[in-house]
């Protein structure tokens, strides 16, 4: 999986995206899907999450070690999660508004950068 970015970094170049290894299948819409999206404070101290949800997900909640670490309400199928720390080991599960975890999967790792694919304004190859 490939995010693309159109917004030109602080050196003018424009990105060319981040690739993620994915644990589960990003075209299942009765799965989670849990990406890294920044690091904030010192250290990376907080990492913030965007997490892809089934339909009938109404929170978010982030375990590390099966403890909960973070929790959000669920917007559109979607929603950002800052969470302590890095994002290793931790797992996301989409619940709905009984509280019943509908799918849960472990946070995406960052992959490399891809430097061989360009991407213009609009993301067309």
């Amino acid at each position: 999986m490939t995010i693309d970015h159109d917004r030109p970094g602080a050196d003018g170049a424009t990105a060319t995206g981040m690739s993620f290894e994915v644990p589960t299948d990003p075209n299942d819409p009765t799965g989670v899907l849990a990406i890294p999206a920044g690091e904030d404070g010192p250290d990376g101290a907080r990492q913030s999450l965007l997490v892809v949800t089934p339909a009938a997900a109404t929170t978010v909640r982030v375990l590390r070690d099966g403890q909960e670490v973070a929790r959000s309400p669920v917007r559109r199928s979607g929603a950002v999660v800052t969470v302590p720390g890095p994002a290793s080991g931790l797992v996301v599960e989409a619940l709905d508004r009984s509280g019943t975890a509908l799918a849960d999967a472990p946070v995406a790792r960052v992959g490399d950068q891809l430097d061989s694919l360009e991407m213009d304004a609009f993301n067309q190859q």
